[in-house]
């Protein structure tokens, strides 16, 4: 059996907002090896990469302890579980384990999915460069902004995301786009997302997304406020009546803006982002799921 080291977010939604650790983390101890609880952000990094004797890791937390953990993480030979107790759950709604019952189900009897990773690499305006891993989602222009201001709408819990998308106004932004081979294309967008799962937070928003194909799903949208409502009504519905972008999948592209810009990766905020690069590692992590896909 697994020797499961689980690394818990206390800040996360589900700790702040509920009877989460009250209800939960008794059958969470019971079920892994030992419980690491995080206290600054990057912890669970240094947790992860102090685990190495540990054959699983289980995150629990939502998508922005799920993305620091992964950056410690020993991919190849690790196992890893996610136990939804964030905003977003992206990765853990892919994964069938949108609840608790669910993901603790997977832990003790599931099987492992090679699930593809989005290897990033950032370009500063002070010219400085950083690398990171990510499971789910890239996002700059309108998507990063509803994500900044849902961090101030915490106490909605769940809904701070559709709350947020409903205050918050596109601007366009000017960039030159490079998919794969292809050559370069300069566009003013409201905003770019690149997604590997089909959940964008906890919304389906990439309906034919896939974690095992070896490439990402791109949509690109231009809308004004009225026109953006309107995509997010048909994505909250899952009737996908309008969409004024456009979609594609690739397995690398880059990202070079004409002004820096703010960048959400997994549900953290980086801000004066110049560029990016984005390539799909296949397989590169292997996660607990409900059941085969």
């Amino acid at each position: 059996m697994p020797r499961w080291l689980a690394i818990a977010n206390p800040y996360a939604g589900a700790f702040r907002f509920g009877d989460f650790r009250a209800r939960w983390m008794p059958r969470i101890e019971a079920c892994v090896d030992r419980v690491v609880y995080t206290e600054r952000p990057r912890h669970a990094t240094e947790i992860a990469r102090g685990a190495a004797d540990n054959d699983g890791i289980a995150v629990i937390g939502g998508d922005g302890t799920l993305f620091e953990t992964l950056a410690g993480t020993v991919h190849a030979e690790q196992l890893h579980a996610v136990i939804p107790a964030g905003r977003g759950n992206c990765l853990a709604l892919d994964l069938g384990v949108g609840s608790v019952p669910a993901a603790l189900a997977v832990i003790e009897n599931g099987a492992p999915l090679e699930v593809d990773l989005m290897d990033i690499e950032l370009g500063f305006a002070d010219d400085s460069r950083r690398a990171c891993q990510a499971a789910s989602t890239l996002a700059v222009g309108y998507v990063a902004h509803v994500v900044e201001r849902a961090a101030l709408l915490l106490p909605l819990g769940r809904y701070a995301y559709a709350a947020s998308a409903a205050l918050t106004r596109p601007r366009r932004l000017t960039l030159r786009a490079r998919y794969g081979e292809h050559a370069p294309q300069d566009e003013r967008l409201a905003s770019i997302i690149v997604n590997n799962t089909r959940h964008l937070a906890n919304f389906r928003a990439f309906p034919r997304a896939s974690l095992e194909d070896g490439l990402f799903d791109v949509l690109e949208l231009d809308a004004g406020w009225a026109g953006q409502m309107l995509h997010n009504v048909s994505v909250l519905s899952g009737s996908y009546f309008y969409n004024p972008g456009r979609e594609l999948r690739a397995a690398a592209l880059e990202l070079r803006f004409g002004s820096p810009q703010l960048l959400m990766v997994d549900g953290e905020i980086v801000p004066d982002v110049t560029r990016c690069r984005v390539f799909c590692r296949p397989g590169a992590a292997r996660f607990m799921r409900s059941a085969p896909r």
